[in-house]
């Protein structure tokens, strides 16, 4: 039973960053093929590169963070009913 919640919480994190993931894929390609002059559009690309960067490991670790007190909560709860390996 917690094997199944840990699965399922791992299998929502991962389509969230594929979502993320995808959408920063999509900005880029869209600031590559914008018309506008290559110097530009290079320093934009960084420029948003370091915001994603920054984004995402601010969200990585508020996301680690939020599923390691939710495994021990549910540790907690098993421990206290009792009712641990079963």
């Amino acid at each position: 039973m917690v094997d199944e919640a840990f699965d399922a919480q791992d299998s929502a994190c991962g389509s969230a960053w594929a979502f993320v993931l995808g959408s920063a894929i999509g900005v880029a390609a869209g600031l590559l093929l914008a018309p506008r002059p290559g110097r530009e559009s290079r320093q934009r690309l960084r420029e948003y590169g370091r915001d994603v960067k920054e984004y995402l490991q601010e969200k990585g670790a508020a996301v680690t963070d939020a599923v390691k007190a939710g495994r021990r909560a549910m540790q907690e709860e098993h421990e206290r009913r009792g009712d641990i390996g079963t």
